[in-house]
């Protein structure tokens, strides 16, 4: 911010934080209250920093129906933090029938029979979308229960209307709009036929800070016939100072020694009006590299048209750690990997490796565990092993559940040809008649794996005519309602 010492009553405050996914792998006896535990320090730190209102951008929980426990959980953690005494000195400017969709329709800080002291403002996500008979969302419980600020839900696909909570601290206002997650497709659809309008502030436009929370892909994933949809930043409004994004797990708000986000953020290359930042997700729901990156709240601290970022660590968040070897590069010399012994002997080491370096960061960052959840951190980090075995035959997948006491995952073995073995078997195929041979999954081919000698009469549809018989529907051709659907409906008449 340019002022060396702004008004406190003029800088407005806003902790933005998204994907917490409460309830991920709640059953899980070690990992169960992960999200949870995070999500409660998330509001420590809002209520430790005294910020004005917190901007969740999108799955908020990570199943669209959570579990009692999942929503108990959460309605105490809100109500723990939320409720209170301190004064909320933000004012609503705009008409809040257009911002809110329950009966009630209105910013829950202003409702005289609760004592709101931190506001919350959310959108739904793709986990956490309405459906159903409805359309109602976990967060319309919560709306009702007045813990949470329900916005940006679009009604209408043919024409989405993006309408502003205006937000007034002082002299500092601020223009919040939320889109809730749309189909990629649907959406990138309405932005190119022009189908999306954004209201604006009727009385001095230029004095509003604009800030977008959405939930969409942000980039292409996929490749073939799988590519996923998403939404280009140069479809976004250009009337926007800030967007929030959400839905994507990596945590790109890279701080300096101070903690100040500031310097690494630019604006978006592909629309140089606004700046985009990227809070990722607050626990991980998937090995992959972007969630091994540490993981940040942001803190925007607004004053006027000026505005600073602040990254805010995360300590609660389990540890991850992702590591790459090529069998190739250590072999022949202190170990013969051709050996299962030796591949097995190597493989301890190279996990040990990484529990060493876990402890270390940890013991760096957290100090003595205080807590059980402290321990638990401590004692159960989250490992993935990327193995290039390329030109090695040994199936050592197997070495991985010697270290299931230390590890709340298996390691995960990649061999560099590797096709997932999700994708259809046609692409195993394809690799075939191309001459390339796909290694990696004792299940490559249908025609390579062991096929249970088939008895006398037990095709398919010899199946089905047993399983009619037995229930009293005939089922053979040669029996009344096995071949003829006339038959067939006599016997049902």
């Amino acid at each position: 911010m340019g002022d060396a010492d702004p008004n406190p009553d003029d800088t407005l405050s806003v902790l933005i934080a998204s994907d917490t996914h409460l309830g991920y792998n709640e059953k899980d006896p070690i990992r169960g209250d992960d999200s949870f535990n995070t999500f409660d320090e998330i509001f420590r730190i809002a209520v430790e920093k005294k910020v004005d209102m917190v901007l969740l951008a999108g799955d908020l929980f990570h199943e669209n129906k959570p579990s009692r426990k999942s929503l108990k959980r959460c309605m105490e953690i809100l109500r723990d933090h939320c409720l209170g005494d301190r004064e909320v000195k933000l004012c609503c400017l705009s008409d809040q029938k257009t911002n809110f969709h329950d009966k009630y329709k209105e910013v829950n800080y202003e409702n005289p029979n609760y004592n709101v002291q931190l506001p919350v403002f959310s959108i739904h996500g793709n986990h956490d979308d309405p459906t159903g008979d409805g359309g109602l969302a976990a967060l319309d419980l919560l709306s009702v229960a007045n813990f949470v600020n329900y916005f940006g839900k679009a009604d209408n696909f043919d024409q989405i209307e993006l309408s502003p909570v205006l937000i007034q601290k002082g002299a500092t206002k601020l223009a919040l709009y939320g889109l809730g997650h749309v189909r990629d497709e649907r959406l990138s659809r309405c932005f190119e036929r022009k189908s999306v309008t954004v209201c604006r502030p009727a009385d001095d436009e230029e004095e509003w800070f604009s800030v977008l929370a959405l939930h969409q892909n942000r980039h292409q994933r996929g490749a073939g016939q799988v590519v996923k949809g998403y939404v280009h930043e140069a479809a976004l409004p250009s009337c926007m100072d800030l967007v929030v994004w959400g839905h994507e797990h990596e945590c790109q708000l890279a701080p300096d020694a101070d903690g100040n986000a500031m310097p690494n953020l630019t604006p978006s290359v592909h629309n140089p009006n606004f700046t985009v930042i990227q809070p990722g997700s607050s626990v991980a729901t998937a090995l992959v590299d972007g969630e091994s990156r540490p993981k940040h709240v942001a803190i925007l601290q607004l004053h006027k048209q000026q505005w600073k970022l602040d990254a805010i660590p995360l300590r609660t968040v389990r540890p991850f750690l992702m590591r790459d070897v090529t069998l190739a590069d250590h072999d022949g010399g202190e170990y013969d990997l051709q050996v299962e012994a030796d591949l097995t002997e190597f493989l301890v080491q190279q996990v040990d490796a990484m529990l060493a370096e876990v402890a270390e960061k940890n013991d760096q960052a957290r100090g003595t565990a205080l807590t059980a959840a402290d321990e638990s951190l401590a004692n159960f980090p989250l490992l993935r092993l990327k193995i290039n075995y390329s030109g090695y035959a040994a199936h050592f997948w197997r070495n991985s559940a010697q270290f299931c006491a230390i590890l709340r995952n298996s390691l995960t073995l990649h061999p560099s040809t590797q096709v997932r073995h999700d994708q259809p078997r046609q692409v195993w195929r394809a690799l075939r008649r191309e001459g390339r041979q796909p290694v990696g999954h004792p299940a490559v081919l249908e025609e390579e794996r062991p096929r249970r000698p088939q008895k006398a009469g037990g095709g398919c549809a010899a199946r089905r005519r047993r399983r009619g018989r037995r229930r009293g529907r005939g089922g053979g051709r040669d029996q009344p309602g096995g071949g003829d659907p006339g038959a067939r409906e006599g016997l049902l008449g």
